[in-house]
């Protein structure tokens, strides 16, 4: 995975500040694809009770990680919520920083397709939003739905195209605008992403989603 185009030193800095926080982001805004965390605290029942400590799985597929958590409140467990996400880092002066963290799920209501959330540092150009791609077609543009100190966010429902070319692909891109008006184009790989697709539609299939 790389990143085409010459960045000046202050926004690789922008990238690397903000690539810890970014990932920590992602989990404590929770959405269909929220990054799941075992060490995360267990909720709290609406009578105040603690569920149990959620287990978590998760398996590797090419560059992607499928992870599952699965919470039992009161004894009875909850619907499992599973997600596939990539981060994809940079080497910058001997360190791996994240720049991009990106997540495959469900969408919320037992809707149809999958929705994909990205979380990208601050520094960027919210108007043009999010554009995502794959080699072997398919194009989407996001919107980005906020930011906070440890990135932007933009969530979307993709098409069934989109999602039959990040399949079929072996590299896709993520097109984002910084702040001083530079186009920046992160590659992402797409080794793994098929058969880790099929392994969450199963759970989903499994748990009636």
């Amino acid at each position: 995975m790389c990143i085409h185009g010459r960045l000046i030193l202050g926004l690789l800095l922008v990238a690397a500040t903000t690539a810890t926080r970014a990932q920590a982001t992602s989990s404590q805004v929770p959405v269909q694809t929220a990054t799941l965390d075992a060490a995360a605290p267990a909720p709290s029942t609406p009578d105040g009770k603690t569920a149990a400590a959620p287990k978590v799985t998760q398996q590797p597929f090419g560059t992607w990680m499928y992870r599952c958590q699965e919470l039992a409140i009161a004894g009875k467990p909850v619907k499992p919520v599973c997600e596939l996400d990539q981060d994809v880092n940079v080497v910058e002066n001997g360190n791996t920083q994240t720049v991009m963290r990106m997540a495959f799920g469900f969408p919320p209501g037992g809707m149809p397709g999958h929705i994909a959330t990205f979380v990208l540092p601050l520094g960027v150009r919210l108007k043009p939003g999010v554009t995502l791609n794959a080699d072997k077609g398919g194009e989407l543009v996001i919107p980005y739905d906020f930011c906070t100190p440890g990135g932007c966010r933009a969530t979307e429902i993709l098409p069934k195209s989109l999602m039959v070319a990040l399949r079929r692909g072996k590299l896709g891109q993520v097109k984002i605008v910084l702040n001083n008006g530079q186009p920046l184009v992160i590659e992402y790989s797409l080794n793994g992403f098929a058969t880790g697709l099929q392994t969450l539609d199963r759970n989903r299939d499994k748990s009636g989603e």
